[in-house]
């Protein structure tokens, strides 16, 4: 039986260059800095988790019994025509009935397709939830039926394409593919280039290609592992949120603060960097453009 609080009335919205029920462009809006909790009962930030890739949103519910498995088969056909998941665009099942659905429950579905790597769910709170739908245009509320519409976010994790219906594999596959022109932020060439970095380690320059915030925070500032080094995230939300960084009392980054960390190789609490991050001389335009960068919520 469907249960009325998980069943959603789907406001219509403009879409462009539209046909059948492929994929539909609208103007990219930023989907909110919202947590999660995955089908692991990992907590997840959903911005953090669409960073640095393309990726295609459902909603369903597991006890849903006829257009939830539709929409599964249809995301296990995508998942086994997509090679590599690490280099692959992403899959991401959200459940409208977050009462019930808990991250077992969301496994056990998910482990029913035989998913890969590449294919999340997501359980969020009923609040935050209703947040996400409005964002992607949707009016949540009790409704007759559940919706057939699958979501496009880019890389910056902007929703910039739906369908009004159920689509194809294929019609899905060619909108994850689809990297559509961007102007990209003045700062995004200095984090990934430091074409204008002078960087030292140890007092020693540092090669352009060597001083490139990437080669360690990542192209999508995911940040990771490398060796005994833990490597942060440059999201928004970790720079911008006071939280204790390497064992020192709680603090946030302001433009101020992370150009002298840059510099001087110590955080807002004076605790200092590992001696394998480098030390940067910027202009204070070329700083504030990659602050900027890093701290823009699209």
């Amino acid at each position: 039986m469907l249960r009325s609080a998980a069943l959603l009335c789907f406001a219509t919205t403009a879409l462009t260059a539209q046909s059948d029920h492929g994929f539909g462009a609208v103007p990219p809006v930023p989907l909110p800095d919202l947590t999660a909790h995955d089908q692991t009962g990992r907590t997840v930030s959903l911005r953090e988790l669409l960073a640095g890739r393309r990726t295609a949103i459902q909603f369903v519910f597991t006890d849903c019994p006829t257009t939830c498995p539709l929409l599964g088969n249809l995301f296990q056909r995508v998942d086994k025509a997509l090679p590599a998941p690490e280099k692959e665009p992403q899959l991401l099942t959200i459940t409208v009935d977050p009462a019930n659905d808990t991250p077992e429950r969301l496994a056990a579905w998910l482990t029913t397709f035989r998913h890969s790597a590449r294919w999340s769910a997501l359980r969020f709170s009923l609040g935050d939830l209703n947040q996400l739908l409005r964002t992607l245009g949707i009016q949540p509320g009790p409704a007759v039926a559940h919706s057939l519409q699958i979501f496009i976010a880019d890389a910056e994790g902007r929703y910039v394409a739906r369908t009004t219906a159920l689509p194809t594999a294929a019609q899905v596959i060619s909108a994850l593919r689809t990297q559509p022109e961007t102007s990209p932020h003045p700062g995004a060439q200095l984090y990934l280039s430091a074409t204008r970095f002078v960087a030292t380690v140890n007092d020693e320059p540092l090669a352009p290609i060597a001083a490139r915030c990437a080669n360690c925070h990542g192209a999508g500032r995911t940040g990771q592992a490398e060796g005994e080094v833990q490597v942060p995230s440059l999201f928004p939300r970790s720079l911008l949120t006071a939280q204790s960084r390497r064992g020192g009392p709680p603090s946030a980054y302001s433009e101020s603060s992370f150009c002298q960390a840059l510099a001087t190789g110590r955080d807002p609490a004076g605790v200092q960097f590992s001696s394998v991050m480098p030390r940067y001389q910027l202009e204070p335009r070329a700083c504030r453009l990659l602050w900027q960068y890093l701290t823009n919520p699209r």
